[in-house]
């Protein structure tokens, strides 16, 4: 179970940005009511990652890639098993993005998945998953108009962005003209940042009675942590110290 524990609404798509999939078996997605599977969160769907369950012959991979605008991203997988009493299973993957669409947008994000299971006795098992990031990204200043006075008084305003001489003077903190511009676009903020962490993290003990009766014993915790920092260098306004929002929270189930 996946959720962002610092929304009122109880939903994840803070973090969807952020969960890349390195250690992943398949991917299911389910339309309308999954209510009697999966819980009193699933009324409107749900989108279940399931991890690699492991099994056979160690085995795994390494891989590493990279491309354009400063891309470059690795990772590897390890799987396996052990005298058919214990399956096993984990990823790690590193992005890094160095200079980005306009050569000034930095993002990196580290992500990883384990699975693990143990059969204690031919009835009963035990299963452990662990699936966690941490991430930053530059952020950029949001698109601000040009004042009031540079506006016509009446009829339609063209979207006509600031020049990219003046861009630059603008994210220097530099005078600059909007020579006939109505909008400035999306500014470089040097000290403009967003940080992102999450586990989610579940364990259960599976116990089969007989062929008609089993039941469960489970647990799931998810941690989240969401940060915007922001300080006094960049264009448009700013504040005068080194601003630190936090949206951070945990949600526990058994």
């Amino acid at each position: 179970r996946f959720r962002d524990a610092a929304t009122t609404q109880g939903d994840a798509s803070g973090f969807i940005q952020d969960m890349i999939l390195v250690n992943s078996e398949r991917v299911e997605v389910l339309r309308g009511s999954g209510a009697s599977l999966y819980g009193p969160n699933a009324i409107g769907g749900l989108i279940h990652l399931s991890t690699d369950q492991g099994g056979g012959e160690p085995h795994g991979q390494i891989f590493a890639e990279g491309g354009g605008l400063g891309l470059m991203r690795g990772g590897s997988k390890l799987a396996g098993g052990w005298k058919e009493r214990l399956l096993y299973s984990a990823g790690l993957t590193h992005l890094n993005v160095t200079r980005g669409v306009d050569q000034d947008d930095r993002h990196r994000n580290t992500s990883g998945q384990v699975f693990g299971k143990v059969f204690l006795t031919s009835k009963a098992a035990v299963t452990a998953r662990l699936f966690g990031g941490d991430a930053s990204t530059q952020i950029n200043v949001t698109p601000f108009a040009v004042p009031a006075a540079g506006l016509p008084a009446a009829g339609r305003i063209p979207a006509i962005p600031l020049g990219p001489d003046q861009v630059r003077r603008a994210e220097l903190g530099l005078p600059f003209s909007w020579s006939g511009a109505t909008f400035a676009p999306a500014l470089n903020d040097p000290d403009g940042r967003r940080g992102a962490r999450f586990l989610a993290s579940m364990a259960a003990l599976d116990y089969h009675v007989s062929p008609r009766l089993a039941y469960r014993i489970g647990y799931s915790g998810v941690d989240t942590s969401r940060r915007f920092i922001e300080g006094p260098v960049g264009p448009g306004v700013q504040p005068v110290f080194r601003d630190v929002s936090e949206f951070s929270g945990r949600t526990d189930t058994v």
